[in-house]
């Protein structure tokens, strides 16, 4: 899938759940889990998930959320923690 077709897969699904069908914004968002870079796309799917009554796949799906979370505050840091130093 192209990332156009990505972005609008995830927008629709965001629509939809927005709407309230979360069992049409399921597949929609679900499909987008693995771009998620900073855990937002797994709390989409969480909301969906428990407003369907799946309170356990929303729960683990907050939990991976934060893991990403995390792990992308490290990277952040790392980043903010390097020297640049002057050419010798």
């Amino acid at each position: 899938v192209s990332p156009s077709h990505a972005m609008a897969r995830l927008t629709l699904g965001r629509a939809y759940a927005q709407k309230g069908d979360h069992a049409a914004a399921i597949p929609l968002i679900e499909s987008q889990l693995s771009q998620d870079q900073d855990g937002s796309v797994h709390v989409q799917l969480a909301r969906s998930y428990s407003a369907v009554g799946q309170k356990e796949k929303a729960a683990l799906l907050l939990q991976r959320s934060q893991e990403i979370q995390r792990a992308a505050q490290e990277r952040s840091a790392a980043v903010g923690q390097r020297t640049i130093t002057p050419p010798k």
